[in-house]
Order: structure tokens, then C-alpha cells, then sequence
């Protein structure tokens, strides 16, 4: 299940709509961060 598909999942299945989509922005950020520093130490 990749982190995508979790925060699909997790929309779904969450009745706080609003709530859900701050995390999955906040979590796509990290998610963004951590790629990308993972791109730059190589």
C-alpha cells in the first residue's frame, strides 16, 4: 500500500473531511521533504 493510496483510504474513510485533507497535505509535504533530501545526500 503505497502513501498515496493510504491517504486515499484515508479519506474515504474519515467523516472529518477538512481535518483529513490538512494531514494529507501536511503529510505530502513531509513526504516531499524527505524525498527530496534523500535525493540531494544521494
Amino acid at each position: 500500500m503505497g502513501f498515496y493510496e493510504k491517504n486515499n483510504f484515508k479519506l474515504l474513510t474519515n467523516q472529518d473531511t477538512r481535518k483529513d485533507t490538512r494531514t494529507m497535505v501536511f503529510d505530502l509535504k513531509f513526504f516531499v521533504l524527505d524525498a527530496s533530501f534523500d535525493f540531494s545526500i544521494g
